[in-house]
């Protein structure tokens, strides 16, 4: 009886280290799939984060670039600003050079117009010297032709 008490026993402790085995088995298993679920959750994390800082990247590039078109278009601007600014410049002195040669015209048409003033005022005291001659001759002619008839006239009578 004590060899089928130590059969139990031994069967027990059999099965009571099976169940430990197995129970330390179960925990074991427990234990790496919470680990796996760990290492999954952080790597998830860690993808998440590179994810989001590619995605913080990209939109840092693509802002760079944005910015690089618009410093390059107000270049652009700036660069037409300094030919439209060179042309008007070109403007204000091809119209200072008008303003002087028509300051220049002026003054000689001022001179010229000076100058025809004297000659018409001339001109309009000979045309009263010439009037009054002409008035005066037409008169002495008047005067003679009536001598000239009053003496034809004695004649034939």
């Amino acid at each position: 009886m004590q060899h089928v008490a130590l059969q139990l026993c031994s069967q027990e402790r059999f099965l009571v280290e099976k169940k430990l085995h197995a129970l330390a088995c179960d925990e074991l298993t427990a234990i790496r799939e919470r680990h796996q679920h760990e290492n999954d959750y952080g790597q998830q994390e860690v993808t998440q984060s590179l994810l989001t800082r590619a995605r913080d990247l990209s939109e840092a590039r693509l802002q760079n670039e944005q910015l690089k078109l618009e410093v390059l278009r107000w270049r652009k601007q700036c660069s037409l600003m300094r030919l439209k600014l060179a042309s008007a410049r070109e403007n204000v002195q091809l119209l200072e050079g008008n303003i002087d040669t028509l300051s220049t015209r002026e003054q000689r048409l001022s001179q010229d117009v000076d100058a025809l003033k004297v000659e018409l005022s001339s001109t309009v005291q000979q045309l009263v010297d010439v009037t009054g001659a002409k008035a005066q001759a037409q008169a002495e002619w008047s005067k003679y032709q009536v001598s000239n008839r009053s003496s034809y006239q004695g004649s034939l009578d």
